[in-house]
């Protein structure tokens, strides 16, 4: 995927002026979503990953969080989209290759050469490229956001863990669901950080992306 044709999806509180990228809204919510009917399914890109395992790497952390509680939430995220997946996701942990991870994660600041800058604490958070070469499948997060996790000792602020779920079922090839309950909802919803389970939507979505295995 070049740049001119990469599809970038923003966790964001307002609409992104950037042609590419789509309108992921992003706000806080205290509304019950327990109760939201499951009619409406999960939305696919029609972009996948091919052959017999995806890589990632994580290229740099939150000074925030430090490196291990970074890799902890961000690994933590992965472990739950890596459990229905039949293909194995593996980390590359090795410097001189890390920059061929199929999925590339990093922190980074306002303007960082892909047309959808940051801005600074509050607004857009993160986004995320679906499926493909060069930029595809990688994640980006504004270094400048108050990233927390829930080990950190300040309560306030954007959960990485939550976030980098989202980020990565963009990066694995999901859309966006209109199910309130789903992880992949266009806007953030709170979840139960403790005990998370991906809900069934978003699983269901796998399946249709990059073959869910069914026996999980």
């Amino acid at each position: 995927m070049d740049n001119s044709s990469a599809k970038i999806w923003d966790f964001n509180l307002k609409l992104s002026r950037d042609p590419l990228s789509s309108g992921d809204v992003f706000c806080n919510t205290d509304r019950d979503i327990s109760s939201h009917s499951r009619n409406r399914r999960y939305l696919e890109s029609d972009q996948k990953w091919t052959g017999d395992k995806i890589t990632y790497s994580i290229l740099n952390f939150t000074p925030r969080l430090g490196r291990n509680l970074t890799r902890k939430a961000i690994n933590s995220a992965i472990s739950h989209w890596k459990k229905y997946l039949p293909i194995p996701i593996v980390e590359i942990v090795d410097e001189q290759w890390m920059d061929s991870a199929d999925i590339r994660i990093k922190f980074v600041n306002s303007s960082h050469g892909d047309n959808s800058p940051f801005d600074g604490p509050g607004n857009f958070l993160a986004h995320a490229f679906y499926p493909g070469k060069d930029l595809g499948g990688d994640i980006h997060f504004d270094a400048e956001e108050p990233w927390i996790y829930r080990d950190h000792p300040q309560k306030k602020g954007n959960d990485l863990f939550l976030v980098s779920i989202h980020e990565l079922g963009h990066a694995l090839g999901l859309a966006h669901s209109t199910d309130p309950s789903s992880i992949m909802f266009a806007t953030y919803q709170s979840h139960n950080t403790d005990n998370f389970q991906l809900p069934i939507d978003d699983i269901l979505g796998k399946g249709d992306v990059v073959f869910l295995d069914s026996t999980k």
